[in-house]
C-alpha cells in the first residue's frame, strides 16, 4: 500500500512476478487494470470502481528495475499529482514548478528493486 501524509491510499498495485517464458510467452510484462480492486472495492462500498493494478512479469535480469519504474510512471507519480490537485488546488500537468511545500517524499518499504 502507499499513503499520503494525509491519510489518502494510491491505488493497489499487485505484482505476480517470477513467471516463466512458457507462462507468458508474448511479452516479459502485462498490467491489467481492475475496476473495484480498491479498500472498499468489490461491493463493500456500493459504486467504489476505483482501478486497482495487477502486473504479471517473467523472471528475467532487470524485471524489478522495470515494474518499478512502472510503478513510478503510471501509479505513484498520477497519485501524488491527484493529492496535489485535490488537496492544494495545484495541477502539476500544467508544466509549472512544485512549490516546496508540496514536495513528495517516496521511500522504500524494503523491495530492494526501488533505491537500485
Amino acid at each position: 500500500f502507499t499513503f499520503s501524509a494525509a491519510g489518502m491510499c494510491a491505488p493497489l498495485f499487485v505484482t505476480v512476478s517470477g513467471l516463466s517464458e512458457e507462462e507468458m510467452p508474448n511479452k516479459p510484462f502485462l498490467h491489467m487494470r481492475v475496476p473495484g480492486l480498491c479498500i472498499g472495492g468489490g461491493g463493500v462500498t456500493v459504486g467504489n470502481n476505483q482501478e486497482g493494478h495487477v502486473f504479471f512479469m517473467r523472471k528475467m535480469e532487470g524485471a524489478d528495475r522495470t515494474r518499478y519504474e512502472y510503478y513510478q510512471r503510471e501509479v505513484l507519480i498520477p497519485f501524488i499529482n491527484g493529492v496535489r490537485m485535490e488537496l492544494d488546488d495545484f495541477d502539476a500537468s500544467v508544466g509549472t514548478s512544485i512549490p516546496k511545500k508540496l514536495t513528495a517524499v517516496s521511500w522504500c518499504d524494503g523491495d530492494l528493486a526501488q533505491i537500485a
